[in-house]
């Protein structure tokens, strides 16, 4: 198998670099580039995973028209995002500030479908997430970008006394299919022509 991690920051590269796990025996090829032009050929692809990319995504569509042109026929796209519902609590104390922005699930499955990937599954569920400190909770922050509004405000989290802090978070996670035709799991797809004519003795 050929596993290829694919970002648009050269420094998430290098931690998927240093972060490898079960698949680093697969020696994962590293690629930047913007996701509305991935630099990989048509119809090679097995396997899409998005791991929480899609909020730093401007056009869904776009994207998913990427995806869609390098999945093979019966290839799959799996992926996982934050809802718009993620740290609420937050968005509350800095109203009417913007401070991040997470896709509603309807719109990824609406784009999913414009974009002609092929039955989208989406669904949602709901976590509370408890941070040690005000401090923990705003370095998550920072390490996952998603502070990147709130650089007023990162001092007095991390200087907040407060013991603990808890948010919620939505998680919205799904898949689709290439735009191919797939099989039935009791299906087998046979060429004609690579049948042979018995020969008669």
């Amino acid at each position: 198998a050929t596993i290829i991690n694919f970002d648009i920051s050269s420094e998430m590269l290098k931690i998927a670099l240093r972060n490898r796990s079960i698949l680093s025996r697969y020696n994962p090829i590293l690629v930047q580039g913007d996701a509305a032009r991935i630099p990989i050929r048509d119809g090679c692809v097995d396997l899409v995973f998005c791991n929480q990319m899609l909020p730093w995504v401007d056009d869904l569509v776009s994207c998913f028209l990427e995806i869609r042109r390098i999945l093979k026929p019966n290839g799959v796209f799996i992926f996982a995002t934050l809802g718009p519902d993620t740290m609420s609590e937050i968005r509350a104390a800095y109203q009417p500030r913007k401070i991040y922005s997470y896709p509603d699930m309807h719109d990824v499955g609406d784009a999913l479908v414009r974009a002609g990937l092929s039955d989208p599954v989406l669904d949602i569920d709901r976590l509370k997430v408890t941070f040690s400190s005000a401090a923990a909770f705003a370095n998550d922050l920072e390490a996952c970008g998603a502070s990147q509004n709130l650089s007023a405000h990162k001092l007095s989290l991390k200087n907040c006394r407060r013991n603990t802090v808890s948010i919620e978070v939505e998680l919205v996670y799904g898949h689709a299919w290439g735009a191919g035709q797939r099989l039935k799991t009791d299906e087998y797809l046979l060429d004609p022509t690579s049948i042979g004519r018995l020969k008669r003795p």
